[in-house]
């Protein structure tokens, strides 16, 4: 290896450092000279987590069914940090030097910076807006939440004149297609919610695994009316970071060949007391229904003025059985029923409808 002392004359001021000096070289010593090949590059493998997998397939799904995503700040002011946070005991965080009162505290729920985004939109005559958001609140760990929200018509068909508002069952019907993309379905259970923002009578809590995740329903009416939002609103919140570490630790994805032999339907209605919610009773029916119950469907909910008086409801349910060895026997589906029923009676105190 050589090494050489390199002296720049004084009437050569572009040359300022090594870099200019080898290019110098380069020049004398001649470009076409110098061997064409590219420099060695060695590219890092990209490593996308599963959950990352998981964000994107229900980005794909929300924007298919006609949602549009939407980025919101982060900050919240002081009018609004309480919103939507009856349940929470945390201390928000605050900015000790704001830009602005609108961007004063982190926000612990989306849904009040949905509920402007609604506003601003109805203002400008956009009239049926669907918008979700996946972001984090920091309340004190960092969580990563989903945010849904609408309102207006989901199908507005002038031509068929079809129409469809985007109503709580609407929404529930979202949620629960959510779930069921990553075979959780069955593991989800829906109760009455307390969080006061909420309608009082479309409202839920969404538990999986009996452990609460998120919420949904139609906005309380003064809510919107704060907000300016003078139509019916509806909204939810679900963790993604409570259903993503519920995936990481449960093996949930099993297949089974499908069945050649025919299935049998049976409808079952039934009258409850007013306040047992159709996923405890669905959750009786699965327990006492194996092994050929396949699927169970809430086809009607009905309450007559005498059972308002007596504060009941009736239910019905269609229950759908199949065997993978063979042709079921009707009398064997009847079996299972009763059992179901008997069963529906002791803990639930159900009574079959005649």
């Amino acid at each position: 290896m050589y090494t050489y002392s390199v002296i720049i004359p004084s009437y050569r001021l572009d040359i300022e450092n090594q870099e200019d000096l080898v290019e110098e070289i380069a020049r004398i010593y001649g470009y076409n000279n110098l061997p064409s090949s590219l420099p060695v590059f060695q590219q890092n493998k990209i490593i996308i987590d599963k959950n990352q997998t998981y964000r994107e397939l229900i980005r794909q799904q929300l924007n298919n069914l006609g949602y549009q995503e939407i980025i919101t700040y982060s900050l919240v002011s002081q009018a609004t940090k309480n919103d939507f946070c009856s349940s929470i005991e945390n201390e928000f965080y605050q900015l000790l030097v704001p830009k602005s009162e609108n961007h004063v505290y982190y926000r612990q729920n989306a849904l009040p910076s949905h509920l402007k985004t609604i506003a601003y939109n109805l203002t400008h005559q956009n009239e049926n807006v669907f918008f979700f958001e996946i972001s984090k609140i920091y309340s004190p760990n960092e969580e990563e939440i989903l945010t849904l929200s609408g309102t207006g018509k989901v199908i507005a068909n002038s031509i068929h004149k079809l129409e469809q508002d985007h109503d709580f069952f609407w929404l529930k019907g979202m949620i629960e297609r959510i779930f069921q993309s990553f075979n959780v379905g069955e593991k989800i259970n829906f109760m009455p919610s307390k969080t006061k923002e909420l309608h009082p009578y479309q409202n839920a809590d969404i538990l999986l695994n009996q452990e609460k995740i998120g919420f949904l329903g139609q906005i309380y009416p003064q809510v919107s009316r704060r907000y300016q939002i003078n139509q019916p609103v509806f909204g939810g919140q679900i963790s993604l970071s409570k259903l993503f570490n519920f995936l990481a630790k449960n093996r949930l994805w099993s297949y089974q060949a499908i069945s050649p032999f025919p299935k049998i339907e049976q409808d079952l209605s039934l009258i409850f007391e007013e306040n047992i919610p159709a996923g405890k009773v669905i959750e009786v029916i699965k327990k006492n229904g194996d092994p050929w119950l396949k699927k169970v469907k809430v086809f009607d909910v009905y309450q007559s003025k005498r059972d308002k008086e007596n504060k009941q409801k009736s239910l019905a349910f269609r229950l759908t059985f199949q065997s993978q060895t063979k042709t079921l026997q009707k009398s064997e589906v009847e079996e299972t029923v009763k059992k179901i029923i008997s069963q529906l009676e002791a803990s639930l105190n159900a009574k079959l409808k005649i």
